[in-house]
């Protein structure tokens, strides 16, 4: 008789989440975008990503704005966080 040990399934992150896109904007933030660009990349509407830029100082990324036409965003920290970049 021998006993077979059960592997756990290893879950892949989910994007579509909303802490996935968090992620994804951090990601998608290293140079200066947009609202519009920011919601046409997470495929969300403009005030979930004004929602999610009000987070992301309060976990630690410092937003950068420019002011030109329209405001623009991007975070200054990332090599902090990442050493991709």
């Amino acid at each position: 008789m021998s006993i077979k040990k059960i592997k756990p399934k290893i879950r892949r992150a989910d994007l579509n989440s909303p802490a996935g896109k968090v992620v994804s904007l951090i990601r998608f933030l290293k140079d200066f975008k947009t609202i519009n660009e920011c919601a046409m990349f997470l495929k969300v509407h403009p005030k979930s990503v004004h929602r999610y830029l009000k987070l992301l100082p309060g976990i630690g990324f410092e937003l950068e704005a420019k002011q030109n036409y329209r405001v623009q965003y991007r975070i200054n920290n990332l090599k902090e966080y990442f050493e991709e970049w």
